[in-house]
């Protein structure tokens, strides 16, 4: 059995950088979630990147959203870069499992 976890940013945490003109990015909970699970040698995937450089586009290049406007859940995109992240992980795994 592999577990692998998936890390959100809470909408609030991934519009920060955004809106405050600041990186907090290596203080997020969730990113230091994953490097606590990464010293463990357990494989997580990580979206935080796809998601701020998403949410960067949106605001500097009128970009699609990740999250619904009206509340706090991903939108077809978000699910997009998160089912794309956790694929590729999968087949990483996988990969060096039938090895």
């Amino acid at each position: 059995i592999v577990i692998l976890p998936l890390i959100v940013p809470d909408k609030t945490l991934a519009y920060y950088n955004e809106i405050n003109g600041k990186n907090y990015y290596s203080e997020f909970p969730g990113v230091i979630l994953e490097n606590y699970i990464r010293s463990l040698s357990i494989p997580v995937v990580s979206v935080y990147s796809e998601y701020l450089d998403a949410i960067h586009s949106e605001f500097t290049k009128n970009g699609d959203s990740v999250y619904w406007g009206d509340d706090t859940h991903w939108n077809a995109l978000g699910i997009k870069i998160a089912m794309s992240k956790l694929g590729e992980e999968i087949k990483k795994i996988n990969n060096s499992v039938k090895k």
